[in-house]
């Protein structure tokens, strides 16, 4: 009989997170989306040697295997629990078993199909390994298989069962309506789990002792909780089939104020994207970002293993209840146990779901999923509470420090088939929040809260306040605030970034630059912002800076934005780089690849207004002035147009006229005071830009074009096998003869970091066009192949494949080899050129492979460049890494 192992990884675990948040800042600090779970993790990283000081001294921890008595074999999923308490467990398909307690119960009771139920007395408050031996009955259930035997689906009565609940999945849900409303509470909670003595009686933490007086030992078993945080709400959902609308109107909302170390809003985006409203009559259910393949989708029986175990009574209704296991450790999916009503009706009357421990999760030491549902007197079946438990945890999994959380949502007061007036249902916004439901009343809490508060509850705000009174939590906050933003706070002013202090390139040499910015703290409606920075080769001073006016009174960044603002910007660029998702001048991407000296100094006076909506549409509406000046071995040469003599021109200035629409349904945020975050769903992101702008070189040559653009974005789950990322982008520019700059330069990628939306075996300033089409694929498997394969499976690696291609043109008169007034291309310093037009029916194509999770930290792509590979200064393959942490 082969038992499992469990390694102890709190050493080599804590390291790993010590060196990400030394070389976190390096990277610009960008990956905003593993703050809340970081911010706790770096702060109380050395909590794990002391945490087990915590654990209750009465725990009893009991594992082992249930076993046939006549053969010796294992029993599969056989039932333990502790006689007179709701503790207990189900054996796995080995029938092994574990799971601790502190109720003074010393007496198990012990079931399986086919075999008698026993009890069996234990010692309490101790550890204990058992092998339960269960004597078969004489009784065979015929609709019932539970042999240790190859599983098949055919004629298997459990299969049968589950295609009849998903034939009536339809029928069953709450949309089956025209229309529906209903009260909904949500309460969610999240507490630090095991935090040592030692680490609690720091003097640094002299001053908040009494954040840690409230422990719970209740909520889950062999772990001692602090509760730190609580959010409530009250809304009302409304709900219409056609045309479809699905809105909920929160009328209450309270937090505890942590301050910024969570970010009030931040918080409750990132919450939210953690804590999914899972619904199980979906194909596919959302667990951090990764699709899980539901029990109830059309391919389950193909990833799951069903068995009928017994008959039970749910919410006064005969259910079968139906336990369900992964035919694969390596997929995305779930184990548990379906209750269904015993009628032709086939509805689920209660659901339990966790997520199997082995599953490849970084820090997940367990998710587990309760939903309970009710008959109404129409005979329909509805969710009626939701509990959504979560440990994430460091080192050991029952002692270690971490993080508990649990989202509970309730609803009642089902109304159906009562339309309300059509201005409840219309616009695009799904969560209307009142302006006043932060401020409700106590009375208000106790008419709408559907479960109230215990004790340690109530405890967390008045904790809360109390804890923002105090100094050393206000130094703590700054100091997190530089970890998580790379920016220094000192009063109403921040001083930054870190990842860019220090870089280098090859016109600037070493380059050092500073930075800062004014806070909501300084003005709700104005914002100053800038930077200096000093080349030590070219000897020359950058800078920026930028006057923004907030016409509302939300903080910058929050959404919905409506503002002004005014920018002077005065620095070296790549030609035609787009930094939107990074930074330019980070230490990251100071080693370059090939050749890298042709940039120019640009100068650039703009104004913009940018509006949005909660709707998801966003449209900006600007000018701006630019000045290119050649710097490096990048030069402006063109003939003459009254002698054609060949000649340099220094500087080309534009002015030009924008307007930039996008437009994101559904979209969510993590949203920080400063600075916000896009949370990847599955909705599309629509962009249409649009430019006109006249040139004037520095001898007088005057040419004027029109720039229009498109592109779509869009996140395909495709549970268990991972999603696919696609981006479609298209442009055209109209012009009779217009230079380079003001052309589409692809975005190139030279530096040794990955980036998924560059092409990363493409040169700088390498294509041109005036009209182009691409498509960028990229597709994560998250594991599905990698973590079937014995010994690699154990590293948790994670698999990416990705295809790039992009194909244009250049019209004759834009094209300086047909137009040689306008400019020429670069070349090298033989005289070879450097850039290109796109060979007829011939697109540029790279494809490439990835591994992540390397180090819970680190990917590592090798791409393969598949055409063009004539072009100097080219190669064929090439190795690139990313620091990217991911659940």
């Amino acid at each position: 009989m082969k038992r499992r192992k469990t390694l102890s990884s709190n050493t080599s675990t804590c390291l790993k997170m010590i060196f990400k948040s030394a070389v976190q800042p390096v990277k610009a600090l960008s990956n905003i989306r593993i703050s809340l779970l970081l911010y706790i993790f770096v702060s109380f990283q050395f909590v794990g040697t002391t945490a087990a000081q915590n654990v209750p001294p009465s725990l009893t921890v009991v594992e082992g295997y249930v076993l046939d008595a006549l053969k010796g074999d294992t029993i599969p999923f056989a039932n333990i629990g502790v006689v007179g308490t709701s503790i207990g467990k189900t054996a796995d398909e080995n029938g092994y078993f574990k799971f601790s307690y502190t109720e003074p119960k010393n007496e198990l009771q012990i079931s399986a199909i086919g075999y008698k139920t026993i009890f069996k007395t234990i010692k309490i408050d101790e550890s204990q390994k058992l092998n339960i031996q269960l004597e078969n009955t004489t009784t065979e259930l015929q609709t019932i298989v539970i042999q240790k035997q190859r599983y098949r689906n055919r004629n298997n009565p459990a299969v049968e069962l589950i295609n009849n609940v998903i034939a009536h999945k339809s029928k069953n849900r709450l949309e089956n309506h025209d229309f529906y409303q209903y009260k909904q509470y949500e309460k969610l909670e999240l507490d630090l789990a095991n935090v040592g003595e030692g680490f609690k009686n720091s003097k640094l933490l002299t001053n908040v002792k009494f954040f840690f007086d409230d422990v719970d030992t209740t909520k889950a078993k062999g772990k001692a909780l602090i509760p730190t945080y609580l959010r409530e709400k009250s809304s009302t959902i409304f709900y219409r089939k056609n045309p479809s609308s699905h809105k909920e109107y929160v009328e209450g909302l309270k937090t505890a104020n942590l301050g910024s170390l969570f970010d009030e809003d931040g918080m409750s985006e990132y919450l939210h994207h953690l804590y999914i409203k899972a619904d199980i009559y979906d194909n596919e259910i959302l667990i951090f970002k990764k699709p899980f393949l539901s029990p109830l989708s059309p391919l389950s029986p193909n990833f799951y293993r069903f068995y009928i175990m017994d008959t039970v009574v749910v919410s006064g209704k005969k259910c079968i209840n139906l336990a369900f296991f992964p035919r694969s450790k390596a997929d995305l999916t779930f184990e548990g146990n379906l209750y269904i009503a015993a009628d032709s009706s086939y509805a689920i009357c209660k659901a339990k779901m966790t997520v199997p421990k082995y599953i490849n999760i970084n820090f997940l030491n367990q998710l587990q999923i309760t939903q309970q549902f009710i008959q109404l007197r129409d005979s329909t079946w509805t969710l009626a509470q939701d509990d959504v438990m979560i440990d994430f945890g460091l080192g050991d999994r029952e002692k270690g420090f971490g993080l508990w959380g649990k989202k509970t949502t309730l609803m009642n007061d089902f109304v159906f088939n009562n339309p309300q007036k059509a201005n409840i249902y219309a616009g695009d916004q799904i969560v209307i929040e009142a302006q006043d439901a932060a401020e409700k009343t106590t009375n208000f809490w106790q008419k709408n809260r559907l479960e109230p508060l215990s004790k340690t509850e109530q405890h967390i705000y008045r904790k809360a306040d109390k804890l923002m009174e105090t100094a050393d939590y206000q130094n703590f906050l700054g100091f997190k605030y530089l970890w998580a933003t790379g920016y220094w706070k000192q009063g109403n002013v921040e001083f930054g970034s870190l990842g860019s202090v220090f870089s280098r390139n090859g016109i600037e040499g070493t380059r050092l630059a500073l930075g800062g910015r004014t806070t909501y703290d300084f003005s709700h409606h104005w914002r100053i912002e800038g930077y200096g920075a000093y080349g030590f080769k070219d000897k020359k001073w950058k800078y920026n800076t930028a006057l923004t006016y907030q016409f509302n009174d939300e903080r910058f960044n929050n959404r919905p934005q409506s503002a002004l603002k005014l920018w002077y910007y005065n620095d070296v660029e790549v030609p035609g780089q787009n930094f939107e998702n990074r930074s330019a001048d980070n230490i990251l991407t100071s080693i370059r690849r090939g050749v890298f000296d042709k940039m120019y100094y640009k100068r650039t006076l703009g104004i913009r207004y940018t509006n949005e909506n909660k709707s998801g549409v966003t449209y900006q509406l600007g000018f701006q002035t630019r000045q290119l000046t050649p710097a490096g071995s990048l030069s402006f040469q063109r003939e003459n147009s009254l002698d054609s003599r060949l000649v340099t021109v220094s500087s080309l200035r534009t002015h030009e006229a924008f307007l930039n629409l996008r437009y994101a349904p559904n979209e969510e945020f993590f949203q920080g005071q400063t600075y916000r975050k896009r949370i990847v769903n599955k909705y599309p992101v629509f962009r249409l830009n649009y430019a006109y702008g006249k040139n004037l070189d520095a001898l007088g040559e005057f040419s004027s074009y029109h720039n229009l653009s498109a592109s779509v974005f869009k996140r395909f789950f495709a549970a268990p096998i991972g999603h696919t990322d696609i981006m479609l982008e298209g442009g055209r520019t109209f012009a009779k003869g217009v230079s380079y700059p003001s052309l589409h330069v692809f975005n190139a990628n030279q530096t040794l970091s990955y980036e998924q939306f560059d092409y990363n075996q493409m040169n700088y300033l390498e294509f041109i066009s005036d009209k182009y089409v691409s498509l960028n694929v990229e597709h994560a498997f998250d594991g599905f192949v990698l973590n079937k394969i014995p010994l690699i499976k154990k590293l948790k690696w994670r698999e990416f494949l990705t295809f790039k291609a992009v194909y244009g043109g250049l019209d004759a008169v834009n094209n300086p080899t047909t137009n040689p007034s306008v400019f020429r291309f670069p070349t090298d310093k033989q005289g070879r050129s450097l850039t290109y037009d796109f060979a007829p029916n011939k697109p540029y194509m790279e494809v490439g492979f990835g591994i992540g999770n390397i180090f819970k930290m680190i990917r590592i792509d090798v791409t393969r460049r598949l055409n063009y590979l004539e072009n100097p200064h080219t190669s064929k393959w090439r190795v690139q890494g990313q620091l990217l942490f991911d659940f």
